[in-house]
């Protein structure tokens, strides 16, 4: 019996190997689905958030998991993520404390990929930094995954963003301060919005903005 079944779980994982080869001789050849383009974006977009202080995730309150991309983490390792999902109007209360249970339970970053080694490292030097200006008024450092903040919003209506900007300040605090110590007046930080088409991230920057600076469209 063990006998057979080795043979048998030989042949599925044949019949499964795309390099394996059939009876007839045929090869099934290797289909590379991702597309290049897409790659090339991902690290443009990798490469672009290096150069800002802060980084909103926008995701869809209606789709949490679903719009919440894996390599987020990896791409704003070393930078303050705060995650902000948008059409809070559309959902029920129960659903939205039922995520915000589980984002405080297991982490906006759930259901990210793992961060590498130099991934970590970034976020840990992070926290190192702001530590040394962190003057015990607020909380400072974000967690392991680099999220500092998950808020709830509709961004049509103008409900919660105030609590953006001043997330957006508490994670960004550092850079300044940074920068007096040098003898260097502030500057105005440098935020990158990030999320997948049509989660609300255009109704979120003219909002955050007070005017009309982005487009609403299906991007």
């Amino acid at each position: 019996y063990n006998s057979a079944g080795d043979s048998n779980h030989s042949n599925n994982q044949d019949e499964d190997n795309p390099n394996s080869f059939s009876l007839s001789g045929y090869q099934r050849p290797k289909v590379n689905w991702y597309p290049g383009h897409i790659a090339k974006a991902e690290r443009q977009l990798s490469e672009t958030l290096k150069s800002v202080d802060v980084v909103i995730e926008v995701r869809d309150a209606r789709a949490p998991k679903a719009t919440a991309h894996p390599s987020v983490g990896k791409w704003s390792a070393g930078r303050p993520r705060v995650v902000v999902l948008t059409r809070v109007d559309t959902v029920t209360t129960k659903s939205r404390e039922t995520w915000r249970d589980a984002y405080e339970r297991l982490g906006a970053d759930k259901w990210e990929e793992k961060l590498d080694g130099e991934e970590r490292n970034r976020n840990v030097q992070l926290k190192k930094e702001r530590s040394k200006y962190d003057d015990g008024s607020e909380s400072s450092g974000s967690g392991e995954d680099g999220v500092e903040e998950v808020l709830f919003v509709d961004a049509k209506r103008g409900q919660g963003t105030h609590a953006i900007t001043r997330a957006v300040y508490r994670a960004g605090r550092h850079v300044n301060d940074r920068r007096n110590r040098r003898g260097l007046n502030d500057r105005p930080l440098r935020v990158g919005i990030i999320g997948f088409p049509n989660v609300g991230k255009s109704a979120l920057i003219n909002r955050l903005l007070g005017r009309k600076r982005a487009r609403t469209a299906n991007t």
